[in-house]
Order: C-alpha cells, then sequence, then structure tokens
C-alpha cells in the first residue's frame, strides 16, 4: 500500500483514481429499500424504486491502495435517462471514501439479493474509465463470482 501524502499544513492528500480494474470485497449485511412514490405531472406518474446499499474495500488496480465504498445497485425506473454505461463511481468532497452505483435489470436484483441472502457473494471486480466530467467516472463492466 502507498504511503500517504501529506498536505500542505499536514492534511491527507488521497490518491489519484486509476483507470482500469478494480477489485472489492462487501461487507456481510446489504440494507435494501423497496416502495414506490407519485412524481408530480403533468402528467402526475407513480414511479417504483428498489434498490441496495452495501458497504465495501475496494483496491485500485496499480497503486493497490484501498479505498472504503459504498455500492448502490439500483433498478431503473421509466423516468431514468438512458446511460450507456453499467454503472458509475464519484468521490464525495469531503469523505474519504467512494461511491458506486451499479444499473441492473429487476431478474438481476433478484438473484443478487438471494445471493446475499445465502452469504454467496463477497469479492466483486469493476473497470473504471477516464471521468468524462468533473462528477465522476463511468464504468465500464462489474462482476461477481460465486459458488452454489
Amino acid at each position: 500500500m502507498p504511503r500517504k501524502k501529506q498536505a500542505a499544513g499536514g492534511g491527507f492528500i488521497w490518491p489519484e483514481i486509476e483507470i482500469g480494474g478494480w477489485r472489492g470485497e462487501f461487507t456481510p449485511t446489504p440494507n435494501g429499500s423497496i416502495g414506490q412514490t407519485v412524481q408530480p405531472g403533468p402528467p402526475r406518474r407513480s414511479v417504483e424504486f428498489t434498490y441496495l446499499i452495501i458497504g465495501a474495500s475496494v483496491v485500485m488496480p496499480v497503486s493497490k491502495f484501498r479505498w472504503p465504498a459504498v455500492v448502490t445497485f439500483f433498478v431503473p425506473t421509466p423516468m431514468k435517462p438512458d446511460r450507456p454505461d453499467a454503472g458509475f463511481m464519484f468521490r464525495p468532497d469531503r469523505l474519504p471514501s467512494l461511491n458506486l452505483g451499479f444499473e441492473i435489470a429487476r431478474e438481476q436484483y433478484s438473484d443478487i439479493c438471494w445471493l446475499f441472502r445465502e452469504k454467496r457473494l463477497n469479492e466483486f471486480h469493476f473497470t473504471v474509465e477516464d471521468a468524462t466530467s468533473d462528477k465522476g467516472w463511468p464504468l465500464k463492466s462489474w462482476g461477481a463470482s460465486f459458488q452454489l
């Protein structure tokens, strides 16, 4: 693991995000939410929401620096704009962590819930691409392996 860099005045400087293949480990207990809400119109529209939030630690490909992370698996709604990426990653301004979001289909959400319940999903991997804006990094792919 690389040495911690010190900023002028003694503060910690977080390393630059590396492009490429990362790996990570989920914490054992995810939290989920499911529901429905009415979006104002016109026209008014009833929209469901479904997502899982899981703590994780993720490792950069070259420096092997380990970041604490929050991973969200979410099922998109009809009101969400289409994106060509497998997900996104951003770093909060004042927190020493990363946030990852993976957009998944409803069927995959059911599979993931079952795998977490059975304690069969632990390690995962994902590919970070060059940032297209200052808001974060698109994710090209993600995956996880398990045994039945």
